[in-house]
């Protein structure tokens, strides 16, 4: 079986939005969250959206679809928003996908197919979509850390690196596919950050790397995740890749 918890529970400061969700905001035509959902619903047996702030406004463009909800009545973090979506996950033997609402628009079915088999292939206990981009402070994404062997060893976000690990140009996409019970038995051991005070999903990685399991990168280009929406600014430039992609499409 496989699960796909789908984060859409910030406030979106950034974006100046009053009274609705940011992954509510249309985006050339459709609500952010109507993508994601489209784009998993055929990959995914269910789909668990977590909301918070704004909630109606998110479960209003997903009243047509097929959805359960988990609530996040804090901001606390990623980690502690899938938290609130593990009683949801009965299945011990699973895959779960987690993405971002204001993110998932830009993935191809076939990229998301494509991580799940490698996932399986490679007998990974974690593996996350990666990307190399030449400026990764404009983007503000988590930086893959490796050892001298080349093996991923960490996520650290773009708000706790230290000057050397913000020069690295190999980002976290923000997808990632796990193992339910992995899942399960590290979520409440995150600590929250020193710096943010938030829980970070991406500390999964450290978590499974002590304990030995396999966590691996799946490697694509920028185009085939595009930009996250945390500002106006980053709303237009998503708009545009979506529309220059389906104008390639047809």
């Amino acid at each position: 079986m496989i699960y796909t918890v789908i984060l859409a529970g910030g406030k979106g400061t950034r974006m100046n939005s009053v009274n609705i969700n940011k992954t509510a905001l249309p985006i050339a035509g459709k609500p952010m969250i109507v993508y994601a959902v489209e784009k998993i619903a055929e990959i995914s047996d269910k789909i668990i959206v977590v909301v918070g702030a704004y909630a109606e406004s998110v479960k209003q463009c997903l009243k047509n679809y097929d959805i359960e909800y988990a609530y996040q009545a804090q901001q606390l973090g990623t980690a502690d928003a899938v938290k609130q979506a593990l009683p949801l996950i009965e299945n011990e033997n699973s895959l779960v996908l987690i993405g971002y609402g204001d993110h998932m628009m830009h993935y191809k079915k076939q990229t998301i197919k494509d991580l799940i088999s490698f996932h399986k292939t490679h007998n990974s206990g974690l593996s996350l979509v990666s990307v190399t981009y030449d400026n990764p402070d404009s983007l503000g994404w988590g930086r893959v850390i490796r050892n001298s062997n080349g093996e991923v060893t960490a996520i650290v976000e773009q708000k706790d690196a230290n000057p050397q690990e913000r020069k690295i140009k190999e980002l976290n996409a923000g997808f990632y596919v796990i193992e339910s019970g992995l899942l399960k038995q590290y979520l409440p051991q995150i600590k929250p950050s020193p710096v943010t005070g938030e829980y970070y999903l991406t500390d999964l990685v450290k978590l499974a790397v002590t304990d030995n399991f396999k966590v691996l990168n799946y490697s694509v280009d920028f185009n085939e995740v595009g930009y996250g929406v945390n500002t106006p600014e980053q709303l237009k430039l998503a708009e545009q890749m979506i529309l220059k992609a389906k104008k390639s499409e047809s």
